[in-house]
Parts: C-alpha cells; structure tokens; sequence
C-alpha cells in the first residue's frame, strides 16, 4: 500500500492560512464599511452591526481549521 503525505500537506495549509486569512477579512469588511460609509450621509448601525457578526463567524471558523489541522497533521503522522 502506498503511503501518502497529503493529510500533513494539508493540516500545514490549514494551519497557516486560516489565522492569517483573519486580517484580510477584517481589511475587507473595513473597507466596505468605509464605502458604505461614503456612499450614504450617516453610519448605517445595522451593517456595522452584520460586519462585526461575520468577523466573528470568520475567526471561528478559522479556528476551528487551525483544529481540523492538527487532527490532518496528527493522522498523517500515525499513518507512517
């Protein structure tokens, strides 16, 4: 049977792009929240309000990839 390294390719992919695609959702819903800003005469609370809700959704499903990582890494490893 031949053996592959794919589980720990992948859990290392996770491990590293998932905490580092959290600033980059921040900087985008940042930036929408600007246009939307400059687009109407007042702060619309309610989207400032869904922004920071899908930041929130975001980092925990980045971490719950930081987590399914691991167990890739882990699984890959005893798999020798």
């Amino acid at each position: 049977m031949k053996k592959t390294k794919k589980p720990i390719r992948v859990g290392i992919m996770l491990l590293v792009g998932a905490p580092a695609s959290i600033p980059v959702v921040w900087l985008l819903l940042q930036g929408c929240m600007g246009l939307l800003a400059a687009a109407s005469s007042a702060p619309d609370q309610g989207a400032m309000v869904i922004a920071f809700l899908v930041f929130i959704v975001w980092c925990v499903v980045a971490v719950a990839a930081v987590f399914i990582g691991l167990l890739l890494i882990v699984i890959g490893a005893t798999e020798r």
